[in-house]
């Protein structure tokens, strides 16, 4: 039995089937450079109404004196920082971290008491 073999049949190309499929380079994401522009627009239009809502915005210019019950509060967060238990001339010492409070004698009595008597 002599089997014959032609050269051309021998070198042909594989059948369609068998070959790989043909790789593609991967486009370039067009879509993303045509939103960048959009997105920096939308931030910078952001960015101009706060700071616009910033300067506008009505300041308290009333009373300078402190909030009493904002001191109190102050003198309470003061109190779980301080070495325990905490003593009068350590309320005393620390309400002049808070200049306004300091000079202010309401606001002053209520950091101390604040701070003496905590979340009580």
């Amino acid at each position: 039995m002599k089997l014959e073999v032609n050269v051309d049949d021998f070198y042909a190309a594989a059948p369609v089937a068998m070959q790989p499929a043909p790789q593609r380079a991967p486009q370039p994401a067009r879509h993303h450079a045509q939103v960048w522009p959009w997105v920096a627009g939308a931030v910078a239009v952001v960015a101009l109404i706060v700071g616009l809502a910033v300067v506008l915005w009505p300041h308290t210019s009333g009373s300078s004196s402190p909030d009493v019950p904002m001191a109190r509060l102050f003198g309470q967060q003061t109190r779980l920082q301080l070495p325990q238990p905490v003593e009068p001339d350590d309320c005393a010492a620390a309400v002049k971290a808070f200049p306004k409070i300091a000079a202010d004698a309401t606001a002053r009595a209520a950091f101390v008491d604040g701070c003496l008597h905590g979340a009580q």
